[in-house]
């Protein structure tokens, strides 16, 4: 029996169909109590500086520094660290746990300075008896109470037919739109896949487990950009290549300098001494000495110069292949990056989708009936189920009103229907028929 069907008789039965465990419902409680943990789909900017003693300054990382997106798993894919669990963790805690995790990886004297914040927390999904089923945004503190008064109040029954037909336009809209904006995501995750594979075409073999497909004209819209930024990255390693034959060359005619001035000054110095054997004896005139003695002074200032040269045209060279390093590590950091936060984005779409699926469901199957049952007499209560993953795996289970939620929490809020009187028994479906008014959502 789901959980997200509504019966007028035995709600204890209704809840022990559910199946859960002692130990899912401690969960649930412990997490709830933590209003600033990291929950699944949320994004956080992260930010690395290091500080660098000879300069007396702070220098940020920029191939790190940059907006995450948490994984339904609870993990962040961090530079250098791989996969590093947010599961129960705050944002200063993670913060804490990176920083120590690079020092000890690239055995840096000191820690990095790294902190991490909220760019957005993860929504929360508001289904069944509530006016305006669908998001809301994640609060610390928020509770079903709080989340119903977010998606307008409960419901209310009656309202006629237009309310049910611009509650079905209004579903298949964001239904359309959750699909085109996943199938976007879709191909833009082929194109960085394959930006991190240096492949040159978009990949197009998707997920079978995504319900959705890129289009045609989506594709080839990734494909051009995809273009775009491998002939950028082409052409910049090209100009590093240059810059690095250039200074080669460059070292070569200094090195060829250096060795014909070494030359000159060779011979000066064995003409000075002979001058200057020649003055002691008296067979020569002192300003010849003094002469030569200048003229070996120049070419020492000359050398100097050339040592100077040589050792730019070394750093310039050297620093040409530091870019072409830099600039493939950023672009596959970045590609990386990207990768990540779109599957996030993707993970929302895909979520949106299937809430859509739900609502339009509630729409043209259950508010019918139910509207149809507004001028009996009837006596509603109000249940709460709550859908969270954990471990990976979906559990769900009843809470009362002021029970803590959590972002990417799915509510689902049942109204249970006293159908005693004998009118409204009167409709009641035969032996074995499903009764569309008892479903709040499939």
């Amino acid at each position: 029996m789901s959980p997200l069907r509504l019966f007028s008789a035995a709600p204890r039965r209704a809840l022990a169909s559910l199946g859960l465990t002692v130990a899912a419902l401690a969960l649930f409680a412990g997490a709830a109590s933590a209003a600033e943990r990291i929950f699944p789909q949320d994004r956080l900017q992260v930010k690395v500086l290091e500080w660098m003693p000879a300069r007396g300054e702070y220098k940020q990382w920029e191939g790190v520094t940059g907006e995450y997106a948490v994984s339904p798993d609870q993990s962040v894919l961090f530079p250098f660290l791989g996969d590093v669990s947010t599961l129960d963790r705050s944002p200063d805690e993670l913060a804490r746990f990176i920083s120590g995790e690079l020092q000890r990886h690239l055995s840096l004297p000191l820690p990095p300075d790294v902190t991490i914040s909220f760019m957005a927390r993860a929504p929360i999904y508001v289904l069944g008896a509530v006016q305006t089923p669908g998001q809301v945004a994640y609060a610390a503190n928020i509770t079903p109470a709080k989340a119903v008064a977010l998606a307008g109040g409960f419901y209310r029954l009656g309202g006629g037919d237009l309310r049910l037909e611009r509650d079905v336009a209004t579903t298949a809209g964001a239904l359309e739109t959750a699909e085109n904006e996943a199938a976007r995501l879709v191909a833009r995750l082929g194109r960085l896949e394959a930006e991190l594979a240096d492949e040159a075409k978009v990949r197009e073999a998707f997920d079978p487990a995504i319900p959705v497909r890129p289009t045609p004209a989506m594709l080839a819209e990734q494909q051009k950009l995809l273009e775009v930024r491998l002939e950028a990255r082409r052409s910049r390693l090209e100009s590093a290549a240059n810059r690095k034959t250039l200074a080669e060359n460059q070292l070569k005619a200094l090195r060829d300098q250096q060795g014909n001035l070494q030359k000159q000054m060779d011979l000066t110095k064995q003409e000075l001494a002979s001058v200057n054997n020649l003055v002691n004896q008296g067979l020569a005139a002192t300003s010849r000495s003094l002469t030569l003695e200048r003229s070996s002074a120049e070419l020492q200032s000359r050398r100097v110069d050339l040592d100077v040269a040589i050792l730019q045209a070394q750093l310039a060279a050297n620093q040409a292949d530091r870019d072409a390093v830099e600039l493939v590590t950023t672009f596959r950091t970045d590609a990386a990056n990207d990768a990540q936060t779109t599957r996030g984005e993707l993970d929302r779409r895909l979520t949106d989708i299937e809430t859509s699926k739900k609502l339009l469901h509630e729409a043209t199957v259950t508010a019918p009936t139910m509207a149809l049952r507004q001028t009996r007499r009837m006596q509603a209560g109000i249940r709460f189920f709550l859908t969270r993953s954990i471990s990976g795996q979906a559990v769900t289970t009843e809470i009362g009103r002021d029970e803590a939620l959590q972002g990417g929490d799915t509510l689902q809020v049942q109204m249970e229907i006293d159908t005693s009187s004998e009118d409204v028994a009167a409709e009641r479906p035969a032996a074995g028929e499903a009764d569309p008014a008892t479903v709040v959502a499939r």
